[in-house]
């Protein structure tokens, strides 16, 4: 208990001592993206436009036909991180194609995916990786964007909303 004390007073003290500036372990200035608001969770495309092709945002894949879940793939999502993929879309100024979304357990476990698989939670989404984008500026967006964990693929790119511990 002393030890933890110590801890949070230290914490303080730098906050005090730092006019409240947050910074990383690196001493960089974190990334703080604002908060979805309600106007960009009304700009959210439709599903059906989403399904049609017709969005910048698109799906495609086993897991949006009708006999796995149709568009439950697509709704599944968490509306946060559906904000967040509607920002890195707009930052790219090019269409995404997202090819995982939401898993339900069952689904999870047909397919040999771990029990603690992020895309059970609707807090991931895989997308298609553009050639003539660099794994640079997708990251850098992404994280602008909202995102809090990206992982580069050759063919796709995870996306992650949840707060990764390491």
């Amino acid at each position: 208990p002393e030890a933890r004390a110590d801890a949070i007073n230290s914490i303080q003290q730098a906050w005090d001592e730092g006019d409240g500036a947050l910074y990383t372990p690196t001493g960089e200035v974190p990334i703080n993206p604002p908060t979805p608001t309600i106007k960009e969770y009304e700009d959210l495309p439709s599903c059906s436009q989403v399904k049609s092709g017709t969005a910048q945002i698109r799906v495609e894949g086993d897991w949006i036909d009708d006999e796995v879940f149709g568009m439950e793939g697509w709704t599944g999502l968490d509306y946060d991180l559906r904000v967040y993929l509607n920002r890195l879309q707009q930052s790219l100024d090019a269409p995404i194609t997202v090819t995982e979304g939401w898993r339900s357990q069952q689904y999870n476990e047909t397919i040999g995916g771990s029990p603690e698989n992020a895309h059970i939670s609707g807090k991931r989404v895989d997308i298609k990786r553009s050639s003539s984008i660099s794994a640079e500026e997708i990251t850098s967006k992404a994280l602008l964007a909202g995102f809090k964990y990206v992982v580069i693929y050759d063919d796709y790119i995870h996306l992650d909303i949840r707060k990764m511990v390491g």
